[in-house]
């Protein structure tokens, strides 16, 4: 290769290579401007998945012998993923290993058009042997709550829309059922859960929120949500699809102003079909002292394009 022809390559490359790690921390930085910040919501979840797709460039930069250029963006995307390791890390808390949950939990994105069998996803749920399910995109599987009954007898949801759906073994005073935005009803359910031994009842919320990117919508839809939480004291257990993943610009403003905590190592659930290399986009989090006992990933082959969560909780 000439000179010429290679100095024209580590052009081409070159900004790539470096550019990829800048934009993947950059993006949950920059404002919601019309569409750059469009583009910014929708891919700084992806934040991960962008590095990785900048390794190419790197390696062709290496290929052609500009050594020294492609180890300058090799550390540049090691800081850029350290950066976010590190963001994460100080705002989440590790798992209380060795204890013995008070607490199990599901939280499952179903999807509205789900083409799966709902005796299947039933039998599904009871093999969880969970206290509480919580459910979203409920409107197919609505009936799956009457088949639920005998196990969880509790029941709130489906009343004007079928968005998300509480299903508990335990009894419940029902605090809230919230339109948390203008977009769709019912988004938002809050509940009191009283467990056999406890005194003081255990706050649970069920939330859907729309994409980061509905400008317009998402932020009344934010508001609404901080203000509900603000009402709430004692232990709190926030579980939902909350369309972003815990490094994002939506999440960490929303931990900062109700110190909601997420997990030390997130569980990626969206698309189910890319497993472990999906975007954690549905959570669990925390306050008031509860804590993750165990967290995993759970009905990746039950018809959702979301994977669901299973976690053990720890209460205080």
């Amino acid at each position: 290769m000439s000179n010429f022809s290679r100095g024209l390559v580590v052009g081409l490359l070159l900004p790539l290579a470096a550019g990829v790690p800048l934009i993947a921390l950059g993006l949950q930085y920059f404002p919601d401007l019309p569409l750059i910040g469009t583009f910014a919501r929708v891919l700084e979840s992806a934040a991960p998945q962008i590095l990785v797709a900048g390794l190419p460039f790197i390696l062709g930069l290496a290929i052609i012998g500009a050594r020294r250029l492609a180890a300058g963006c090799v550390v540049l995307t090691l800081c850029t993923l350290a950066f976010l390791v590190l963001q994460h890390r100080l705002a989440s808390a590790p798992m209380l290993t060795g204890a013995t949950p008070d607490l199990r939990i599901v939280w499952f994105n179903t999807r509205f058009d789900n083409p799966h069998d709902p005796d299947e996803i039933a039998r599904a749920l009871r093999d969880t042997n969970a206290d509480v399910v919580m459910l979203g995109e409920t409107y197919k599987l609505r009936q799956m709550k009457e088949d639920l009954r005998d196990l969880y007898p509790y029941q709130v949801g489906c009343i004007a829309a079928c968005e998300v759906m509480i299903l508990s073994r335990h009894p419940f005073a029902l605090r809230a059922i919230r339109d948390p935005g203008i977009a769709w009803k019912e988004r938002m359910i809050v509940v009191d859960l009283t467990l056999p031994g406890r005194d003081d009842p255990v706050t649970m919320v069920a939330l859907h929120m729309v994409k980061p990117w509905y400008f317009g919508i998402t932020e009344l839809e934010t508001r609404h949500v901080i203000e509900e939480l603000d009402k709430i004291d004692g232990p709190l257990i926030l579980a939902g699809d909350l369309n972003a993943a815990p490094w994002s610009q939506r999440l960490r403003y929303l931990r900062a102003r109700t110190d909601l905590t997420p997990p030390r190592v997130p569980v990626p659930t969206w698309p189910a079909a890319a497993g472990n290399f999906g975007v954690p986009i549905d959570h669990v989090l925390l306050r008031g002292g509860v804590r993750l006992v165990s967290f995993a990933p759970w009905g990746a082959s039950l018809g959702s394009d979301h994977r669901g969560i299973v976690a053990g909780l720890a209460l205080p």
